[in-house]
């Protein structure tokens, strides 16, 4: 059995995926929360104490039921780069030590206790062996409460978890890799701050998908000794600078700010480079850059359904649609998990929009999405009946995409006007009345909620004038349809309800 389905199967765990808003895991280049933790010796630690004093900071978030977690402390990894590598005058520490490394062991489930860590199962939980013997670095068994705000706060969804921290509190899950490979990774880390003046940029946060206009972000840092007021950032679309910001504030050491630098139109995808201008310590961090997808999907009605089908594990799926102001105007998950592999429709969720550009994004809280040996999900963003995003093969922690409303109904019509729908709701028969502004052909396709049509009538030829169609919804089931009223090359769309 795969590891995330024991973490979600064990009850004893008290950590809801409902609460973790991230992807899966903290996402790489995330800034690492603080927190203070006591280990089993008593020893209180400090995450941004360690920082502060230039170490990198390691951390194995296992349980002790967790055979992978077990097999990878058999390894000796996390041993082994302290001993090398930790702080000098550590326990078990080497005396030809690096003093550049702090690692922790941090047991990810609130429940389990001192017996368990010692290998003994029983009132404390079940446990793979003894955690404790052997081990140098510190150990932490914090109580519910704490190990629960730490995994929301980490967004842990699987044991084990291996993250590396570097001194100015960015995170990386580096994976269960070798002492040499942990220690490696640490090259990634920029040099702690040690001048007065030394602004960064760690990384682009735009909006990775959109549809014609681009927003600008980047995440500012001071990596100075003192606190940062003022830097002049820019970004450029290959060699035209598209945007300059004089920003101003004050951060204090390591201290970031995500920084809006404006928009630009965009019609392809595109990579930007931001960079700061104003004279400072250290180069080598004064640029970032990150791409932007260009979306040419479009949607001709502002009625939109979101269609979820979730594999066996529903609880780990969640979705949310933005507009261009990144507010959500529609969300769902996580779901509820299945006795059984398999494909699970969802309740669809339908919603009303106004003309704009809208990012649909949908998380996998394990990273291994809804496509595999627990099932077929799918995932479908339907505009009257028009699939305009089609999510069928998920496979990864994180999908986006972004598509434009151009119209949301008759007045962004020039063909046809003045739609009418009598009676609505609908018992068995009603009347469709439609000006035509010229002669044209026409169809009418009634859609129902799950996109599949019920109804498709070519009227063929109608000259310009007053229109009427009579529609007989004797066969029909009663539910929310979509009225697709299609005149020429133009569709125009009515909601409609049937209710005998």
């Amino acid at each position: 059995m795969k590891m995330k389905k024991i973490l979600q199967l064990t009850a004893v765990l008290a950590l809801s995926l409902t609460a973790i808003e991230a992807k899966a895991q903290l996402p790489n280049g995330s800034i690492a929360p603080d927190w203070t933790l006591t280990d089993i010796n008593g020893v209180s630690h400090n995450l941004y104490t360690d920082l502060n004093a230039g170490k990198t900071v390691y951390i194995d978030v296992s349980a002790t039921w967790c055979g992978p977690c077990w097999a990878y402390h058999g390894t000796g990894a996390l041993e082994n780069l302290w001993v090398a590598h930790g702080p000098t005058g550590g326990t078990g520490v080497s005396a030809g030590t690096t003093n550049d490394v702090m690692v922790y062991f941090i047991e990810g489930d609130g429940t389990t206790g001192t017996n368990a860590l010692h290998g003994i199962s029983g009132v404390d939980g079940t446990t793979q062996g003894d955690w404790v013997t052997g081990v140098s670095h510190p150990i932490i068994d914090p109580a519910a409460a704490a190990i629960n705000t730490f995994n929301s706060n980490y967004s842990i969804a699987y044991f084990p978890t291996i993250y590396m921290i570097c001194p100015n509190r960015v995170i990386t899950e580096v994976g269960q890799v070798d002492a040499t490979a942990l220690y490696a990774a640490k090259a990634s880390c920029p040099a702690p701050a040690a001048a007065p003046v030394d602004a960064a940029l760690l990384a682009s946060t735009s909006t990775p998908t959109v549809c014609d206009v681009a927003t600008l972000k980047t995440r500012l840092q001071n990596n100075s000794t003192t606190t940062l007021t003022a830097c002049t950032i820019i970004a450029k679309q290959g060699a035209t600078t598209v945007a300059t910001y004089p920003w101003s504030g004050s951060l204090a050491t390591y201290a970031y700010a995500d920084i809006t630098l404006g928009t630009t139109p965009i019609s392809a995808n595109t990579t930007f480079t931001y960079s700061i201008t104003t004279a400072d310590a250290i180069a080598s961090n004064n640029t970032s850059s990150g791409a932007v997808n260009y979306s040419a999907l479009q949607a001709n009605s502002s009625f939109i359904t979101v269609k979820i089908t979730c594999d066996q594990y529903g609880s780990e799926t969640k979705w949310k649609l933005k507009n261009a102001a990144g507010t959500t105007v529609g969300s769902g998950g996580p779901y509820t998990n299945a006795a059984a592999a398999g494909s699970y429709p969802q309740t669809d969720v339908n919603l009303t929009l106004p003309l704009g550009c809208y990012t649909f994004e949908l998380t996998d809280a394990y990273g291994d999405g809804f496509t595999g040996s627990y099932g077929s999900g799918s995932a479908t963003v339907v505009a009257a009946g028009v699939n305009v995003i089609a999510v069928t093969s998920f496979t990864t922690d994180f999908y986006s995409n972004a598509y434009k409303i151009i119209a949301t109904g008759i007045e962004e019509n020039q063909s046809v006007g003045n739609v009418t729908v009598y009676p609505n709701p609908i018992t068995n028969n009603a009347t469709v009345n439609f000006n035509m502004v010229k002669e044209n052909n026409v169809s009418i396709v009634v859609v129902n909620a799950l996109g599949q049509s019920v109804l498709n009538e070519n009227l063929g030829s109608m000259p310009a004038g007053d229109q009427t169609y009579s529609l007989d919804a004797t066969k029909l089931e009663n539910g929310l349809y979509f009225l697709n009223i299609t005149v020429g090359n133009n569709t125009i769309t009515k909601k409609v309800a049937i209710n005998k």
